[in-house]
């Protein structure tokens, strides 16, 4: 078994639900690239569609700066996958997803 490289990729868009099917894009080929059938990254990827309307959406009590974009981090590990959303720079972070790696038998 060879060791595998953490590798985190950011991607950074204006804070347009729009842009939300070109996540669930970078998504799908960010795990079919780390081993996932083309079923479960698909099913994985719209679950990040899904919720980026409310990543854009203000927490109770909190200002929202319209000029803040929206971050996404999909990072790779030894042994799980994650995505991060958040909303600026100094956005509160919320995880998309985490998923064990698939491996190979």
């Amino acid at each position: 078994m060879s060791s595998r490289r953490a590798e985190r990729l950011v991607l950074t868009m204006p804070p347009d639900a729009g842009l939300a099917r070109l996540a669930r894009r970078v998504c799908f080929h960010f795990l079919r690239e780390h081993g996932f059938r083309a079923l479960e990254a698909r099913r994985r990827a719209r679950a990040v569609e899904r919720a980026i309307p409310g990543l854009l959406k203000p927490r109770a009590g909190a200002r929202r700066d319209s000029s803040a974009a929206l971050v996404l981090t999909l990072s790779s590990k030894d042994r799980s996958l994650e995505v991060i959303g958040r909303l600026g720079a100094r956005g509160e972070a919320r995880r998309l997803i985490r998923m064990d790696r698939p491996f190979a038998t």
